[in-house]
């Protein structure tokens, strides 16, 4: 690890605790005399089976936001602001924020188009505190870490009210080397001495997917590009329904710090994701299955996972200080906006 890194990079703890304890704002006294900005988002992401939840979801935290005080200082009066996930979208308003979903390492999503539309964005968003490091300037701009749990709907909050009937889940897309090649190891029980029930399920979202959750004692998480981030978009959807994780380790480690804290269980074991190389013979690859193995061999450590998996639900509900710190500069990213 590089020196710069160690001391840019901020500490987990830390940011929990500024995000948890206090408002990085003033949230009293200048009150906005007249307008108000009012956000929206595109109609091709509230009916997609992708982005619907979590449009549903950050309009209720911003909502929340507002109210307690985290834009009194808006002065540019009424004024409507695009949110957009989708890369491939292109804004339909002139003053919009756009927030990143794309993984670093996936380059072919960062094309000219989708570079240049964070570039004239007011604000640009992402989850990690990695794309967004000031000295790298990965996304080619300054970008403000937003935690990603301000995108969970309420109505993910649901916990499990029977005993579990599959031991282990994975769910997404498993055709990149490194899921496919643990898919096999682990649902054909291919690890002798094993025989856990385990499924990985393929393009399931939203609803369909609850039920899949809410009956398994924990779901693992696989990079599908060399050096990415930890998959929160993925992980939040679990936790929030009191449910553990375990994932392989990332490139963002104040990312991973702050999941440990909340139920996600981190794997070191063999090839870093930065160091995996596509090209080497899948069986090299999947050393998730035997920490997998070895978590549900440990019915101690497991609990322990799915308390601290219940922390989750506590921290997003009272930790708004992220959000509310991006909206309050709002106010000087448009005025700097407006004067370009």
């Amino acid at each position: 690890q590089d020196k710069a890194q160690q001391v840019r990079a901020p500490k987990a703890t830390d940011l929990l605790k500024e995000w948890c304890e206090k408002h990085p704002v003033p949230t009293t006294g200048f009150k906005a005399a007249n307008g108000k900005a009012k956000f929206l988002f595109p109609d091709f992401e509230l009916g997609s089976i992708y982005f619907q939840h979590q449009a549903r979801g950050l309009n209720a935290s911003i909502n929340r936001a507002i109210s307690e005080g985290c834009m009194n200082n808006w002065e540019h009066g009424d004024m409507d602001i695009e949110i957009i996930f989708e890369s491939e979208l292109s804004n339909s308003s002139q003053y919009y924020i756009q927030f990143n979903m794309e993984q670093l390492t996936n380059k072919d999503r960062f094309h000219s188009r989708y570079n240049s539309k964070m570039k004239n964005a007011v604000q640009l968003w992402d989850w990690s505190f990695f794309h967004c490091r000031d000295d790298k300037l990965h996304l080619g701009r300054h970008c403000l870490s937003i935690p990603f749990w301000h995108t969970d709907p309420e109505d993910w909050i649901q916990y499990p009210d029977k005993p579990p009937t599959t031991d282990a889940i994975f769910f997404g897309s498993i055709g990149c080397p490194g899921r496919t090649a643990l898919c096999q190891v682990l649902t054909k029980n291919m690890v002798p001495g094993t025989n856990h029930k385990i499924h990985c399920i393929d393009n399931a979202h939203g609803e369909d997917l609850k039920p899949h959750i809410l009956s398994t004692k924990i779901v693992f998480v696989e990079h599908c590009y060399a050096g990415a981030v930890l998959p929160v978009h993925r992980i939040n959807q679990v936790l929030s329904r009191g449910v553990p994780v375990i994932s392989t380790v990332s490139s963002d480690h104040v990312l991973d710090t702050m999941y440990s804290h909340m139920g996600v269980v981190l794997s070191d074991h063999g090839i870093a994701p930065q160091n995996f190389n596509p090209n080497q013979p899948n069986v090299q690859r999947p050393t998730l299955a035997k920490d997998l193995l070895d978590l549900l061999d440990d019915e101690k450590s497991l609990a322990e996972a799915r308390t601290r998996a219940r922390r989750y639900n506590v921290m997003k509900q009272r930790c708004n200080a992220g959000l509310c710190k991006a909206l309050h500069q709002l106010n000087t990213d448009m005025r700097d906006k407006k004067g370009n």
